[in-house]
């Protein structure tokens, strides 16, 4: 009964839903199957080298230039409320010696 339901909400699915799914299932399997590693997967000498596909190269490069941290400022100097600790509002100040 179960299997019923699943399979008529599988096949509701739109079509492109419903390919993508049966790819991720599909490639889950084959994974935990040991039939493809993931390095397989992710790299591909025989591509890279021998047809140029250097395109994982190239997305890599731009989505880590739009998303890796800025290089840290060395002339940067925060208020002292942004730093840790915060703003010890003259407390600790040392004492004039006389």
């Amino acid at each position: 009964m179960a299997y019923q339901s699943l399979t008529q909400e599988y096949l509701q699915m739109p079509p492109v839903t419903r390919a993508y799914t049966t790819a991720c299932v599909l490639t889950t399997t084959a994974v935990q199957l040991d039939i493809v590693s993931p390095f397989q997967l992710y790299f591909n000498p025989t591509l890279i080298l021998k047809h140029f596909h250097v395109s994982n190269d190239v997305a890599k490069s731009t989505w880590k230039a739009i998303f890796d941290n800025q290089p840290v400022d060395s002339d940067y100097n925060p208020l002292p409320e942004d730093r840790p600790g915060g703003f010890d509002w003259g407390e600790n100040e040392p004492q004039p010696q006389d």
